[in-house]
């Protein structure tokens, strides 16, 4: 792990990116399950934000981040 400190903003950035990266992975296949896409968007998007949130304060204690809901 760096040694360097990192700010807040730093840490929420790289964790919204993250997050962004596994809507794009997985948008598809949640709706291929002939799900709404407007629902799967919502829901992952409300995933996306629980997931960024909770990982905020364990990065910010410099803890590792935890893995994305399947």
């Amino acid at each position: 792990m760096s040694t360097v400190p990192v700010n807040d903003d730093q840490i929420l950035r790289e964790l919204q990116t993250e997050s962004a990266k596994w809507i794009m992975r997985t948008f598809p296949t949640r709706l291929g399950n002939g799900a709404d896409e407007i629902e799967v968007r919502i829901q992952m998007k409300a995933d996306a934000e629980k997931w960024v949130t909770e990982n905020f304060e364990l990065r910010r204690q410099g803890k590792e981040s935890t893995p994305f809901p399947a």
